[in-house]
């Protein structure tokens, strides 16, 4: 009998070791609990570590009474939502439920809208075009100024700790080729801390570095402001209109323009530091960085360029126009205007995953906390998350042989 227990003992923390051991080994998921801008960040970079992977599940759905054509912004468990029936919306990222909503003028808000800890910013998409500031938490009206009455353009807005980027329209009695000016506004109050005039017009949303506002403009051109200043630090020729935001990431800067060009700048001095042309391809919308793979939407298909090998690397066709894309460290997620919804693999471009929704997905979609956010021209909100992983069939017992004394 003591012979017994001293075996015994080794082999329960063997197999106790072994167990902790593989409960260890199990990786942890990291999803951001948060995605406050157009392309997850001020950077505008489209991506973040972690994702729900496929076969994904719908979780649940909103209903609003106009189309949906812009993402859904989140923080603190809450989703801020624009529709076309000219209303925002605050749901619970868990449920779907409704925390209340704001009736807007006709037209609704310009893109997603920007979320800082406190305050929701967004502009006015019709004519005559606002600034509008919300209390986050409560929905209730902050301040609202008049940017501009020219037909095309809808402000844009992105906040950083204190000030609140967007663009104003031209001085009565400014020259004929000032077309716009870019704005740091006081987010507690929208007075204008500089106004700096530009030869064009931002038709695609800015992004910030740490002390610059960068902006690709109808003149074809990329500027860079200083973000305490207004001062343009340099500015940079692009062969056609911009297609995509700007997108910072390591003293670089990304955009892409209709004609096919895509190009890195140097975000210190906006030098080239290489350009790629895609051959006869027109391109259009935000940009994505997956590791060293940028994503590169196109009219109709996503195309993909190793920054590190310059170089391409895989293209997915698709049927229709495809949205801004997003990104985990292992999937692309894909809204298209035949209704899908595409999670393909980063590595190769296929498909993991394909999801219908009642409309076209005209909107990028969004991750956070642990779901993936599409909004369709169905006038719906979906949310989507990972299957739970199902549990392997119970093998049936077998009896053990009978011993030789049962078989006597």
């Amino acid at each position: 009998m003591p012979l017994v227990k001293k075996l015994a003992l080794p082999t329960f923390l063997t197999a106790f070791t072994l167990l902790l051991a593989s409960c260890a080994s199990v990786p942890q998921r990291e999803f951001n609990a948060d995605w406050p801008n157009g392309q997850f960040d001020a950077a505008r970079t489209g991506s973040v570590v972690d994702a729900p992977r496929p076969p994904l599940q719908l979780k649940w759905s909103f209903a609003t009474e106009g189309r949906i054509i812009a993402p859904p912004a989140v923080k603190d468990g809450v989703v801020y939502l624009g529709s076309r029936d000219s209303k925002i919306y605050a749901l619970n990222l868990a449920d779907g439920t409704k925390r209340w909503d704001i009736q807007l003028e006709q037209g609704g808000i310009q893109g997603a809208p920007a979320l800082t800890d406190t305050t929701m910013f967004a502009g006015k998409a019709e004519a005559y075009y606002y600034v509008y500031s919300w209390d986050r938490v409560a929905g209730t009206d902050g301040w609202s100024r008049q940017t501009g009455e020219l037909i095309g353009r809808p402000p844009w807005v992105l906040p950083d700790e204190t000030r609140l980027y967007t663009h104003l329209d031209p001085e009565v009695n400014a020259p004929e080729n000032v077309q716009t000016r870019m704005a740091a506004l006081n987010q507690s109050n929208g007075e204008t801390i500089w106004a700096t005039p530009i030869g064009g017009v931002p038709e695609v949303p800015p992004a910030l570095s740490e002390t610059l506002l960068l902006t690709a403009s109808s003149d074809e051109k990329l500027y860079a402001f200083d973000r305490e200043t207004g001062a343009i630090k340099w500015q940079a020729e692009l062969t056609g209109k911009p297609a995509s935001s700007p997108l910072v990431h390591r003293g670089r800067v990304y955009v892409s323009t209709i004609s096919g060009a895509l190009y890195s700048f140097e975000l210190d001095s906006g030098k080239v530091a290489w350009r790629h042309q895609f051959p006869d391809v027109s391109l259009q919308g935000n940009l994505a960085l997956s590791g060293q793979l940028l994503l590169v939407p196109g009219l109709k298909g996503l195309y993909t360029f190793d920054t590190d090998k310059l170089e391409p690397r895989w293209t997915f066709r698709s049927p229709q126009e495809v949205t801004a894309p997003v990104a985990s460290r292992n999937f692309v997620y894909l809204g298209c205007a035949n209704n899908m919804l595409y999670v393909l693999r980063i590595e190769n471009g296929s498909a993991a995953g394909v999801y219908r929704t009642g409309g076209e997905i005209l909107a990028s979609p969004v991750l956070a906390g642990g779901f993936v956010l599409v909004g369709s021209s169905d006038g719906k909100l979906y949310a989507y998350e990972e299957q739970p992983p199902r549990e392997a069939p119970r093998q049936p017992q077998q009896k053990p042989p009978p011993s030789w004394m049962q078989r006597r």
